[in-house]
């Protein structure tokens, strides 16, 4: 008696999942999906309790009276300032780079934007990876789930500014790479990424060690694959060289305190 009107409301149930996947499908939905991250993450960041409000980051409140935001700050703050000293120099460049561009728009909060685009980034390339395995309904519902039992861990780690998240978005493009791409661009694209994220963190850069291995050997011919392994190494050597440079003028030493 039963099995009757159940049919109708699994049809009913599976035609709607049809029309939820084939509208995840359209260029539109991707741009909603990404604004509706956008206005999460926003709200996560601006009702943080951690978060210090617009009183100048110098008064240390907030995440600022930790000791890595605060150096990532003053390092964004000298840069922006086209300034450089051994005092606010600590840790690598990269991610303070980014908040020296928006820290005459927002001195308060010079990370927010970049930290918002990198996270926009990482999404969208984790959208790509995961769609590789599960279909666009999963895809969102493993995001929805993710997200929401995992909100205290992203709101650390995610919200308040870390150099990590710039790195995170660098090797989950990686992973993307070798996943969607073939032959040289592989290889160079891979090399690209490594490359910034020595600029950010260089022990993370180490990660893509394996991934360059693996692309290399890939290759069809051993003359790209010497060449492929000696253009990434010469340009990771080249921007190893670069940093060390610059730490000397500023230091007297070829590493950073942090180093």
């Amino acid at each position: 008696m039963s099995a009757g009107p159940s049919l109708p409301l699994r049809a009913r149930l599976s035609a709607g999942g049809e029309w939820v996947e084939n509208r995840l499908g359209y260029r539109s939905a991707g741009w909603l999906l990404l604004a509706m991250l956008a206005w999460v993450y926003t709200a996560a960041y601006w009702r943080h309790p951690q978060n210090p409000g617009e009183l100048p980051a110098t008064l240390r409140l907030g995440w600022w009276s930790w000791a890595d935001q605060f150096v990532y700050w003053q390092s964004a703050a000298e840069l922006a300032q086209l300034r450089l000293t051994a005092e606010n120099y600590h840790y690598p460049l990269g991610y303070s780079a980014l908040g020296a561009i928006f820290w005459r728009l927002m001195p308060a909060h010079p990370f927010f934007i970049p930290n918002l685009l990198l996270v926009l980034g990482a999404g969208a390339v984790w959208w790509r990876l995961a769609r590789g395995w599960l279909d666009r309904r999963l895809t969102l519902l493993t995001a929805v789930a993710f997200i929401g039992l995992h909100r205290e861990v992203l709101s650390l780690t995610q919200v308040i500014p870390w150099n990590t998240i710039a790195t995170q978005l660098a090797l989950l493009a990686g992973l993307w790479v070798m996943v969607a791409t073939q032959g040289a661009r592989t290889v160079w694209r891979l090399t690209g990424l490594a490359v910034l994220a020595y600029l950010v963190r260089p022990g993370d850069a180490a990660c893509f060690a394996p991934m360059l291995v693996w692309a290399v050997l890939r290759l069809p011919a051993w003359r790209e694959r010497l060449l492929g392994a000696a253009g990434g190494m010469a340009a990771i050597g080249a921007t190893a060289l670069a940093v060390g440079l610059l730490n000397h003028a500023v230091f007297g030493t070829w590493d950073t305190p942090y180093e």
